[in-house]
């Protein structure tokens, strides 16, 4: 399994991380290699009787050991911002970094382009409320495009959830859709590709549903416990949902690892 690799934004100081954003490149079989050739005896030759001492003539077959060289090739799927706009951090201090922003700490690049945290200004209890609210936002936010990709992408996945719906409702019968054709590849007939897109599909939306469900309830219960005076245990809710939002949508969508 593929280490996650962790980053930060060089100005926006927005957090990144591979799990959610994608590899910026993939391992994909050689298209251009071709099976090298070997000499094997010729299976159909017979021993003639009177020639005890003849040879086998040679033939030539695709070498069947050969293993197909693999090639680094770019991750169309990959959401992480430019490159030249991101730090890589290592797992322990984008840890350290990410859980100080969380609390409302301020990060800044310093001039060697190492990121580091300002000294602690104690916020008011109003304002710790909303820092918290809005790490909680921004991570859903950050989920969401994790799992649906840009505003087209999200697009063509509905699409392709309608018609797969309507070619299941006429019992996988007549025209196939184009975007249900586009996915029966590799093998995969119609309606499995249907099948695969209805699955899918119910994955995001259920993915988007608790997101919604999970970032709603904690606001509100960080909102009541802020007005008890319950400020560690906000903070440590802000964690805990922060981390149940980003493993919510492991695996679903353009978040696939």
């Amino acid at each position: 399994m593929m280490m996650d690799t962790y980053y930060i934004h060089k100005t926006q100081l927005n957090f990144y991380c591979t799990s959610l954003f994608g590899e910026r490149t993939l391992w994909a079989p050689d298209p251009d290699w071709i099976r090298p050739v070997i000499e094997v005896d010729d299976p159909a030759w017979m021993q003639p009787e009177d020639e005890p001492e003849a040879v086998a003539p040679k033939i030539k077959v695709a070498d069947p050991d050969a293993a197909h060289p693999l090639v680094e090739v770019p991750n169309p799927d990959c959401k992480l911002p430019p490159a030249d706009e991101l730090i890589e951090l290592p797992d322990s201090e984008y840890q350290a970094l990410s859980s100080a922003a969380a609390t409302g700490r301020s990060l800044v690049i310093g001039e060697d382009g190492v990121p580091f945290v300002l000294p602690a200004v104690e916020p008011t209890a109003d304002e710790l409320e909303q820092i918290l609210l809005r790490r909680i936002d921004t991570a859903a936010d950050a989920a969401r495009q994790a799992v649906a990709g840009d505003a087209l992408r999200a697009v063509e996945y509905d699409r392709a959830r309608i018609e797969a719906e309507q070619y299941a409702a006429a019992d996988y019968q007549g025209a196939v859709p184009p975007m249900v054709a586009a996915w029966a590849i590799n093998g995969r007939t119609a309606q499995e590709a249907a099948d695969d897109i209805l699955h899918e599909a119910a994955q995001y939306t259920a993915a988007l549903i608790a997101l919604r469900e999970t970032r709603l309830a904690a606001k509100e219960q960080i909102r009541a416990l802020m007005a008890d005076g319950e400020t560690e245990q906000a903070q440590q809710l802000a964690e805990q949902t922060i981390a149940a939002i980003e493993a919510a949508v492991a695996g679903v969508g353009n978040a696939q690892g």
